[in-house]
């Protein structure tokens, strides 16, 4: 995923939902090593793409809630 977004540039209207599912993809692998924080760069950077995304929205809060040791660990 990281050739990916390399390159998916530059970041335009047309490869919007190429870059929205590589940063997802991304992210979630990021999570499943347990690097949180650099999952949650990863969501982010989708929902600016989709800010109006309700299961990407969710993923955040409960990525955030990891990192500050609010929530159980992602399975």
């Amino acid at each position: 995923y990281f050739k990916a977004l390399d390159l998916l540039t530059p970041p335009v209207a047309a490869n919007s939902n190429s870059r929205l599912k590589a940063h997802t993809r991304r992210g979630a692998a990021f999570c499943e090593l347990e690097l949180y924080a650099e999952g949650l760069l990863d969501y982010e950077a989708a929902l600016k793409i989709d800010p109006d995304n309700k299961d990407l929205i969710c993923d955040a809060e409960n990525i955030r809630k990891i990192i500050v040791g609010t929530a159980p660990d992602i399975d």
